[in-house]
């Protein structure tokens, strides 16, 4: 039976950044990552906040429907395939990609505790927090590089969408977690990373 890992974290807590690094460990491999940040849905759909911005950091902002269904079919031995997705940076190209079955699949995004349907298929549940002012500052970094952001955008996202969804969607879930990993410095994740990688070859043993 497949297992499933749930990694939750207020963005910028480095929750992609772990598991890029373990994605290609022959030691946990092979898993599949799914991560809920491809699942937004169609600029049209999004919601504005009162001065006309769109806020990507609500739950309604994603397509929870279609990615249920590919964690179904995940589960059940079917591919599935999707579009990632670029925040409506024009400047990135379109990208198909294709998500293989796996004995462990770990689903990643902020608000994956969140939703019901999500927290209920979870087997193991990861939270991952930083202090907020290193949070901030990679999250700045990050959306002017991946997603042509101004600064001032970046900083009016912050103040008026990200914490605000952090402390009503995010941080109340800290408590229903498994197991609680600490990135702020490369030691913190040297240390974590290995705990969650004996997580992952821990539940993949249970399964023979």
């Amino acid at each position: 039976m497949t297992k499933i890992i749930g990694i939750c974290g207020i963005s910028g807590s480095g929750k992609t950044f772990y598991l890029n690094k373990l994605k290609n460990d022959s030691s946990v491999s092979p898993i599949t990552i799914v991560s809920f940040d491809d699942y937004y849905k169609p600029i049209h759909l999004q919601t504005k906040d009162k001065n006309g911005k769109i806020n990507f950091d609500l739950p309604s902002a994603l397509n929870l429907q279609k990615f249920l269904d590919d964690i179904g079919n995940l589960k059940n031995g079917i591919p599935v395939e999707f579009e990632k997705y670029h925040f409506n940076n024009s400047s990135k190209s379109k990208v198909i990609s294709i998500l293989e079955p796996a004995p462990i699949i770990v689903l990643e995004g902020i608000f994956i505790f969140h939703f019901k349907e999500i927290f209920d298929l979870i087997n193991y549940k990861i939270y991952i927090e930083a202090d907020l002012d290193t949070t901030f500052e990679r999250r700045k970094k990050r959306d002017i590089v991946e997603r042509g952001l101004k600064e001032n955008e970046v900083i009016y996202q912050w103040e008026n969408h990200v914490l605000p969804s952090y402390h009503e969607f995010i941080l109340p879930y800290k408590q229903h977690a498994d197991m609680i990993l600490h990135n702020e410095n490369p030691k913190d994740f040297s240390f974590e990373s290995l705990k969650m990688k004996e997580i992952i070859i821990s539940l993949k043993s249970n399964e023979k």
